[in-house]
């Protein structure tokens, strides 16, 4: 529910940059929503994001 691009096309740019050499590797750090409608939403990205509690 992104009313324009430049709300979703962050992600892109930082799962791309996150590729390195493979696929890329990301993971859900934060996810809540906020009056029932905003999300909170916070990932990591790149090899060491499996490492993160």
């Amino acid at each position: 529910m992104h009313p324009t691009d430049e709300h979703l096309l962050p992600y892109f740019v930082a799962a791309g940059a996150a590729a390195g050499e493979g696929p890329p590797v990301a993971r859900r750090l934060h996810e809540s929503i906020t009056f029932g409608e905003l999300g909170m939403d916070a990932y990591a990205f790149g090899p060491q994001a499996a490492l993160l509690p």
